[in-house]
């Protein structure tokens, strides 16, 4: 009797996933990843048309679920027989479930009683040796990362059990070996435990940061400030307004520093900064000025399509103000810039003077 190991991926699967540094339970529990996640999930459901979400299940009870309703969510530990995820355009994994290497020594020893190799006393973590991603383009080819491995063969298998097995269970609701030509899928696997599916593109950390840093909450939200304009501070105040003006504290807020929304000058000043210090962020922001600037459809966002051919130039100023900024706003079909940003300021759109773009 043969069998094989692994179920070929369907039509129309592509499958991106972080490489350089995993995203452990210590990072994912800082103030600033709930929002992150949150955003992540809210991008690729604009790139893919749905998205569902799979976190630890920590993490999963600190983003606030009823701020983003149109994605699914879900946590590791809480899959077995789940099918709500086999229609979604885009699977969002984050994490891993991951034991401590002594709870897995300890029952390897239990349920083999055997002896077998402990790690030394002190150790932080399991050794790391490099492990292959494959590339599905290029046969043979890849990316080497490196990812926990206990000496110990049986303790190998209990924590395989729980890490690999749970990433692969995970991974497998989105059904990615049903999926058509028509019924698309994208995997995003953010973690760089490697796994046995194929990979077409790769992700580092500061790219993930930079793209769930406040230039994904401008993206979502529908608004851009052009870089470099007259006005900026202005406008990124008054955005602050706007999340705090909604009916539910946007969870968003933590993504930005405070003083982003104390004064025009220090929201100014606090943009220029994010800009000028952070390479990813400088780079991402200047690619989504020139993007806008030249009408291109869309912006590479995590190794996939941003779509931008919905977002129209608007210039506006906050009264009292010298200067008119260079805004650019997401529309609906057939409707007008100016229109756009007054629903996207709602009350605050008083203050405002809006000219065409």
């Amino acid at each position: 009797m043969a069998f094989k190991r692994t179920a070929g991926d369907g039509a129309g699967v592509k499958r991106i996933q972080l490489i350089d540094r995993d995203l452990t339970d210590g990072t994912l529990k800082s103030d600033k990843w709930p929002a992150r996640i949150a955003l992540l999930g809210q991008l690729a459901h604009r790139m893919h048309g749905s998205a569902g979400v799979i976190v630890p299940k920590f993490l999963r009870e600190r983003i606030h679920e009823e701020q983003f309703p149109q994605l699914l969510w879900g946590h590791f530990g809480n899959l077995r027989g789940v099918n709500e995820f086999e229609d979604v355009g885009a699977l969002v994994v984050v994490g891993r479930p991951a034991p401590h290497y002594s709870e897995a020594e300890e029952k390897a020893a239990v349920l083999t009683g055997q002896h077998i190799e402990t790690l030394p006393e002190g150790s932080k973590w399991y050794p790391q040796p490099e492990k292959p991603i494959y590339s599905r383009s290029i046969p043979g080819a890849g990316w080497l990362v490196h990812a926990a491995e206990h000496p110990d063969p049986i303790v190998e298998q209990v924590r395989a059990s729980v890490t690999d097995d749970g990433l692969e269970q995970a991974l497998g609701r989105g059904r990615n070996t049903r999926r058509t030509s028509d019924r698309p899928l994208v995997e995003y696997v953010f973690t760089n435990t490697p796994t046995s599916r194929w990979v077409e593109g790769v992700v580092h950390r500061e790219e993930l940061k930079a793209a769930t840093s406040w230039i994904g909450v401008f993206l979502d939200m529908g608004l851009w400030i052009k870089g470099g304009t007259k006005g900026l501070g202005d406008w990124v105040q008054l955005f602050g307004r706007v999340l705090a003006s909604q009916r539910l504290k946007s969870q968003y807020e933590v993504l930005f520093g405070k003083s982003a929304f104390e004064d025009s000058d220090q929201a100014a000043d606090w943009l220029k900064s994010q800009r000028h210090d952070n390479h990813e962020i400088g780079c991402l922001a200047s690619l989504i000025d020139w993007a806008l600037e030249n009408n291109t459809l869309a912006v590479t966002l995590l190794a996939s399509q941003y779509p931008l051919d919905d977002f129209r130039p608007v210039r506006a100023k906050v009264r009292g103000a010298r200067y008119f900024a260079q805004l650019y706003v997401r529309t609906s079909p057939n409707q007008m810039p100016q229109d756009a940003l007054r629903e996207f300021l709602g009350d605050l759109a008083e203050e405002v003077e809006i000219e065409e773009g």
